[in-house]
């Protein structure tokens, strides 16, 4: 069941994981019963069923609780309850257990880990719209993931940190850590860290009023999300040219692209997107003067 969750075979690792329960539950096999239901966890998160995610991993974090002692199965799952919350906008009860996934790693000696940890509470201080706090987390993360050489880590926080720079104001050190970050997505291979460049490029490209380019990154950070089925970054890709297109004043096509965010992100449970989407068509359709559409 692992080994298709891993692929993203969920479908497959969902019936296994169920099987392995219900054989583990008749046998008396706790830890069999608690890897399953994490597998379980696992499957609903991906596949945007969050309630249930979050019920399962619940359900293992207290097997696991119940041996006493720390491991890598209790750090791993606190961390992903962070991501559904943080998902799901509930940011103190996100934080409260990236803090705990934390502490664990900590006394795991897990460097990876660390790192993983110190940047999910980056990223929710980033969604609390405190930069200044999230960038003190990346950093520090940055450090662990260089001293263990996890380029895709890397990655990923240089990504992250030039997000913060732009959000500064700073488009120079912003786009410096954009290239580092594009130079490690093509050493790895990974396309969606290349996504989230082009996205970084787009961001760059609007803050130094060159509208055309930031269009032309953003079609190819979504193109590359709808490839690899990142529902996250073809949304975050269509929101940003929606954005675009209203500021060009080309409200209709703003409208198609828009749509197809609030799709993927209803789809997806992500409550905030989704509101925000909401929120922005409802004031692009009003100034098209379709009422009807605005409600």
């Amino acid at each position: 069941a692992r080994v298709y969750g891993v692929r993203g075979e969920y479908t497959e690792a969902g019936a296994l994981a169920r099987t392995a329960l219900d054989s583990a539950v008749v046998l008396g096999d706790e830890q069999g019963q608690a890897d399953s239901l994490n597998i379980l966890g696992i499957v609903y998160w991906h596949t945007g069923e969050y309630d249930n995610a979050l019920e399962f991993y619940n359900r293992s974090l207290a097997i696991y609780r119940t041996w006493g002692t720390m491991s890598r199965e209790i750090a791993d799952v606190l961390s992903n309850l962070g991501l559904i919350y943080t998902t799901l906008g509930i940011y103190d009860t996100a934080l409260e257990h990236c803090l705990e996934s934390l502490t664990a790693r900590e006394i795991l000696g897990d460097q990876r880990g660390i790192a993983s940890s110190l940047v999910n509470i980056g990223n929710i201080y980033l969604q609390k719209e405190d930069p200044r706090e999230a960038l003190e987390f990346y950093l520090k993360a940055l450090g662990f993931q260089q001293e263990v050489g996890d380029k895709d880590g890397m990655g990923y926080t240089l990504g992250n940190i030039a997000a913060i720079y732009l959000e500064l104001g700073n488009t120079e050190a912003a786009i410096g850590h954009i290239y580092t970050c594009l130079e490690l997505a093509r050493q790895t291979g990974a396309r969606r860290m290349e996504g989230y460049v082009f996205f970084l490029f787009g961001k760059a490209f609007e803050q130094q009023e060159k509208d055309e380019d930031a269009l032309e990154m953003y079609t190819q950070s979504l193109e590359i999300g709808r490839e690899i089925g990142y529902g996250s970054g073809e949304a975050a890709g269509l929101h940003a040219a929606g954005l675009v297109l209203i500021r060009q004043q080309q409200l209709q096509e703003a409208c198609v692209y828009l749509l197809g965010a609030l799709a993927i992100m209803e789809k997806m449970q992500h409550k905030v997107a989704t509101y925000d989407i909401h929120y922005l068509l409802a004031s692009v359709y009003e100034e098209l003067h379709e009422p009807a559409l605005a409600l």
